[in-house]
């Protein structure tokens, strides 16, 4: 008999020692949790894909923005180059001569500081001279944009056609995980609108990206020959300007 009981206790003390541990005894207040249905999605994507769309439209105008600037600078310098004799006002016969000569000539030969024999440069103030300087260093910049316009063009088509890409990367990437989460049970209603909403705004902005780079294509391709005529519009103002009394 006290065999029997001895045996009984190593038993049972064996039982408890290798109790399995999934048998823990859950603390107050702890209950088992439903799979998530999907009621608390959040209409926040880790990826803001409006932002990115956005950025890229930034992008498109970027790059017609930056072919147009030669044009446009020269547009204006023309205008500036126009009414620089009259400035020289006070400058008389050989010295206003030399110059709008040394003028004409840093133009055509790239360079943006004025060539004046010690008369001239005695005759011109510093004020004068410097404003002088700073558009000739202005029209010599113009003018080389503008000679690399065909390239810059070639580049810029390139870029645009790149950014049509990413632009079709990402409207799918937004649509495959938006129209997943609308897809979620019990979703609530301010939630599907946010998400619906986002969705729309991707597919449009996706049509007008599409549509601003294929207009940008179209109207870049005429801009090589704008350049090439208003570098001789700007040229004959250099000319008209040396030739002034």
């Amino acid at each position: 008999m006290l065999f029997t009981r001895r045996f009984l206790n190593i038993t049972l003390g064996l039982g408890l020692a290798f109790a399995p541990v999934g048998c823990k005894k859950k603390s107050e207040g702890e209950t088992d949790k439903p799979a998530d249905s999907g009621a608390s999605a959040e209409a926040e994507s880790s990826v803001d894909f409006v932002a990115q769309l956005e950025g890229l439209k930034g992008e498109v105008q970027a790059q017609v923005d930056t072919l147009m600037k030669p044009l446009n600078d020269g547009e204006q310098l023309v205008n500036m180059v126009g009414e620089l004799p009259a400035k020289l006002g006070t400058l008389k016969g050989k010295a206003k001569g030399a110059v709008m000569a040394s003028f004409k000539a840093g133009f055509e030969g790239g360079k943006v500081t004025l060539e004046l024999d010690a008369k001239a440069a005695g005759a011109l103030s510093a004020e004068l001279k410097a404003e002088i300087e700073a558009i000739l260093a202005k029209a010599v910049e113009v003018k080389t944009g503008l000679t690399a316009l065909p390239d810059n063009v070639t580049k810029a088509v390139a870029a645009l056609g790149e950014i049509s890409v990413k632009v079709t990367g990402i409207a799918t990437s937004a649509t495959t995980q938006i129209s997943a989460k609308l897809k979620l049970p019990l979703l609530k209603a301010d939630v599907k609108a946010e998400l619906q909403g986002k969705l729309d705004a991707v597919t449009s902005l996706k049509g007008e990206i599409e549509g601003m780079v294929e207009k940008a294509k179209t109207d870049v391709q005429s801009l090589p020959q704008k350049g090439t005529e208003l570098t001789a519009k700007l040229a004959g103002s250099f000319s008209a300007a040396a030739a002034a009394k």
